[in-house]
């Protein structure tokens, strides 16, 4: 090889290694500093009740997910570090209640509120059927009917899919109908009997979901003079762990019960300043 080349070469490398360079470079500066976090709560259900100074079982209410819900013992079991909500046909052991079908839920409404930014991961495993529907999700203590409600479902889950899905709820998105259902939502692959930790960030310009430590989808803050109630995450905000049962458009069957989700931890990280 004579000089020249050499020289022609040389300089190729020096200029693909300095746009290398320049490229990640590029990349860091537009991920910004990565948020850390310290772990403020954590709950491993290692008791053998619940403890009620941090939750509540959900009592039946109007909203379709709600109208199913019983806070009879036999839909909590607490055992081997983990706590199972049950989906159960009602045949007749859970005198006076006309409901065929009754779900186990748990909530911190009212007992440990989460506000400002930070992350949440809950680390379950779900034994589904059809027309059930378990979900693991934060809601604003402002609800629907103010213009500032948030929600943010870390994870639905259906029937027997091979998927969850994860979505941002918001006026904007769910109640104004502006952006498309992939606009704030995600569906991710998953085998739902195995566990899976399930989380998301709450970042001042992003919700980031994530699947196990990894990020499955980022909601973005919208910056524009008529954009309206479209990020009102990092507002005071509780947690939901339920069973769920007759979504208004899914196919149930109740031959397919029982079912259930266990729930092995939870944990609340605060962001560092």
């Amino acid at each position: 090889m004579s000089n020249k080349n050499k020289v022609v070469i040389g300089i190729f490398y020096l200029l693909t290694t300095v746009s290398v360079f320049s490229q990640q470079c590029h990349y860091s500066q537009a991920r910004g500093k990565e948020p850390t976090y310290r772990l403020i709560w954590q709950e491993n259900f290692d008791s053998k009740v619940l403890d009620t100074t941090q939750w509540s079982r959900i009592k039946r209410g109007v909203p379709a997910w709600r109208r199913h819900m019983s806070t009879h013992e036999r839909l909590y079991d607490l055992k081997h570090g983990r706590i199972r909500l049950y989906c159960l046909r009602n045949t007749g052991w859970l005198k006076g209640d006309t409901a065929r079908v009754v779900t186990g839920g748990i909530t911190t409404e009212g007992k440990r509120h989460f506000s400002g930014y930070g992350k949440i991961e809950v680390k379950a495993r779900i034994s589904g059927a059809q027309g059930c529907w378990p979900a693991i999700w934060m809601t604003s203590v402002k609800y629907m009917n103010d213009p500032a409600w948030a929600e943010i479902d870390i994870m639905e889950y259906y029937n027997h899919d091979n998927h969850v899905v994860q979505t941002a709820h918001n006026t904007y998105a769910s109640v104004q109908k502006k952006q498309k259902e992939n606009e704030h939502s995600v569906r991710s692959s998953v085998d739902p009997k195995k566990w899976n930790v399930y989380g998301v960030e709450i970042l001042p310009d992003k919700l980031v979901f994530t699947l196990n430590g990894f990020p499955t989808y980022t909601y973005p803050k919208v910056e524009g003079k008529n954009i309206e109630y479209q990020f009102p995450y990092g507002v005071e905000s509780f947690l939901r762990i339920d069973m769920q049962w007759g979504n208004p458009w899914l196919r149930t069957d109740e031959a397919d019960l029982p079912a259930h989700m266990d729930i092995d931890w939870v944990k609340y990280y605060r962001m560092e300043p």
